[in-house]
């Protein structure tokens, strides 16, 4: 929720490393443990599979509705669309 406030309310760009250790503290979190979370090339990794995974299901922007795993929704989008859409996976589950 920081990071979501920062951006989007105080446009912070929180694609620079200061900003995030300057986010981070501000929820308690050290500089240390920021950075050692930020350089680990592990975590990294299993962020880059993340991404991967879900822009493979349509995720490229916000919002965005994911249904069991199947299919999306991006951008608003009108009550009768997630009715189709509710609908079809319930008659594709009987």
């Amino acid at each position: 929720m920081r990071l979501f406030s920062a951006f989007f309310t105080e446009k912070k760009d929180v694609a620079k490393q200061e900003i995030l250790l300057e986010e981070a503290n501000a929820v308690g979190i050290s500089k240390e443990e920021a950075l050692a979370v930020l350089n680990n090339d592990e975590i990294k990794q299993k962020v880059r599979t993340l991404q991967t995974q879900w822009r493979q299901l349509g995720v490229n922007g916000v919002p965005t509705v994911v249904f069991n795993r199947t299919s999306a929704l991006t951008g608003a989008q009108p009550q009768e669309t997630f009715k189709q859409v509710l609908q079809e996976l319930v008659q594709q589950g009987e």
